[in-house]
């Protein structure tokens, strides 16, 4: 449905799709073959994985937004 440049291949599909659902699909560029494949990643953990050590390492990093000192001695808790 895309083509190495980029652009959408309109003449595949154009003629099974309504306008107004064509115009949709105009608004959302495609993926660039080019750059690989798309995916889902979290910019906290290693290799754009999620986990719950990275979780916290992201938070204790960001600036503390607590005003109640529950949350501060939460924050602080790393486990037993």
């Amino acid at each position: 449905m895309v083509a190495p440049n980029g652009y959408w291949k309109w003449k595949l599909f154009q003629h099974l799709i309504l306008h107004l659902v064509l115009l949709c699909i105009a608004a959302i560029k495609p993926l660039v073959l080019l750059l690989g494949s798309d995916g889902v990643g979290w910019r906290g953990g290693l290799l754009n994985r999620f986990s719950v050590k990275a979780t916290y390492e992201v938070r204790l990093a960001a600036p503390s937004l607590a005003t109640d000192n529950v949350w501060e001695i939460i924050q602080r808790h790393r486990g037993f």
